[in-house]
């Protein structure tokens, strides 16, 4: 199949999802292939991935949760990836650990895919959302920095850093600080390479908000 019939059939799969996600509270932002539900801690989003083939196209989806007030933080810090992700992972690895994928290999594909995805976000998206509803529950889940931590927020400087951020959003410049001391000794052991970026940027994260 040439590359425009794949566009095709992607373009088809995001305006296809779009209805059933609709009534679900999530608003279509097909060029992002996303789609997002405001909430009290910001944005909730489903992301549809695409992997092309010759002559099909695997569909995944990715769930993430932005907050404001981190958000907000971050930007004050010059941090130029302040609009992340707080969280996020792959709907399977979510459910079972197992990455999942839907196969579109023609338009008559698509309203099947698309029905089994939706019904997959109601199923097991709704509730990861949730759970994570408050920064507390982020919090508590990535300070533990273990496996779970590690599905969530996979980069461990950037982890270490939106801990941080989440402990001055929580409790102030106190809590903060021994969470970045903490989170700076979790790096040097793991001789992490990025632990002198880690460095800079907490302490202009800590500066911005004195």
């Amino acid at each position: 199949m040439v590359a425009n019939g794949i566009s095709n059939l992607q373009d088809d799969l995001l305006e296809r999802l779009a209805r059933p996600l609709r009534d679900l509270g999530f608003s279509a932002r097909l060029q992002q292939q996303r789609y997002v539900r405001e909430e009290l801690i910001g944005e909730w989003i489903v992301h549809v991935g695409f992997a092309r083939h010759r002559s099909d196209v695997d569909a995944t989806i990715d769930l993430a949760i932005r907050s404001h007030a981190l958000e907000k933080l971050f930007k004050r810090s010059g941090d130029s990836k302040a609009a992340a992700a707080t969280v996020g992972a792959e709907l399977g690895n979510i459910v079972d650990g197992r990455p999942r994928r839907w196969t579109i290999a023609a338009v008559t594909d698509i309203d099947a895919v698309a029905r089994e995805m939706s019904q997959e976000i109601q199923r097991f998206g709704l509730a990861w959302f949730q759970r994570f509803a408050t920064l507390p529950e982020i919090y508590s889940t990535l300070r533990r920095h273990d496996r779970s931590s590690w599905l969530y927020s996979p980069i461990h400087s950037r982890r270490c850093l939106t801990v941080v951020a989440l402990a001055l959003a929580l409790g102030g410049m106190e809590r903060a600080q021994e969470v970045a001391s903490d989170c700076r000794s979790y790096l040097f052991t793991r001789r992490d390479l990025q632990l002198a970026e880690y460095d800079v940027a907490v302490a202009k994260l800590l500066a911005t908000s004195e």
